[in-house]
């Protein structure tokens, strides 16, 4: 994937291109990427062009980009960026679901933009324009790097009924999570596995522990099971055992895995 030229559109214009292109798909369904940590605008530009192309994704796809820093230490100076950038996305999801003609948008974060794509769309359900959430369909939370009791207590509340359904993709060979909860004391991250694998309810919570990935952290874009199985979700909008995944119970509740 080549980014060929990166231009700045005023809002109105980018508006208008996003109705005619969006006429112009088969379906008027939108997939929007929200990129993690040290990612660039051409990083994620490239990361969308790869999900859309080997999905593949027939609608309009596009991305989100919060202003990461780019850079491997700045991470908990990106954390309060991805925190301040929640405004934004809200005020850019309604720009494209007011009046554009969208039917059906999918929702896609990795990492940290698991945070600015939660407090976001939480962010609307509370506000005047809540109906424009009924636009959304599915929301994948690819390795969320969210602290797991700030999710259940401040989070889920409102994020729970968002969408037909919310997945969370979580394995165990996540270092870069691994990293990420030894800065906060050992504190579990939401895209964490183990004792303390979350489970709720109101969510899917599948494990990708046992597919094999050259990226530990990207494993959510680099196997065509792990990207067959989104396809699914978002095309037929199947449960996971429609999906053909293995139901794992666990103290009354339950999680996913991909078969081996």
């Amino acid at each position: 994937m080549v980014v060929k030229e990166v231009r700045g559109l005023a809002a109105k214009d980018f508006k208008s291109a996003f109705i005619k292109n969006l006429n112009q798909s088969p379906d008027q369904h939108v997939l929007l990427f929200i990129h993690g940590y040290n990612n660039s605008f051409e990083d994620s530009a490239r990361r969308t062009a790869q999900i859309a192309w080997d999905l593949p994704f027939t609608g309009q796809a596009g991305f989100f980009s919060w202003p990461s820093s780019g850079k491997t230490p700045d991470y908990l100076a990106d954390e309060a960026k991805a925190r301040s950038a929640y405004p934004a996305l809200a005020e850019f999801l309604t720009m494209i679901l007011d009046g554009t003609g969208v039917k059906q948008l999918h929702l896609i974060a990795h990492s940290m933009g698991n945070l600015v794509l939660t407090l976001s769309v939480n962010a609307l359900k509370r506000g005047p324009q809540v109906a424009l959430l009924d636009l959304v369909h599915q929301i994948t939370l690819a390795a969320p790097d969210i602290d797991q009791e700030e999710f259940r207590k401040t989070i889920l509340p409102e994020f729970q009924t968002i969408g037909a359904r919310r997945t969370i993709y979580a394995s165990d060979h996540d270092s870069a999570l691994g990293w990420s909860a030894v800065l906060r004391r050992q504190r579990k991250r939401l895209g964490q596995t183990g004792a303390e694998i979350f489970l709720d309810t109101s969510v899917d919570t599948v494990e990708a522990s046992n597919i094999p990935t050259e990226n530990s952290h990207g494993y959510m874009f680099q196997d065509l099971v792990l990207l067959s199985d989104i396809f699914y979700l978002i095309t037929r909008n199947l449960s996971p055992a429609e999906r053909r995944l293995r139901r794992v119970s666990k103290s009354a509740l339950f999680y996913w895995l991909f078969p081996k």
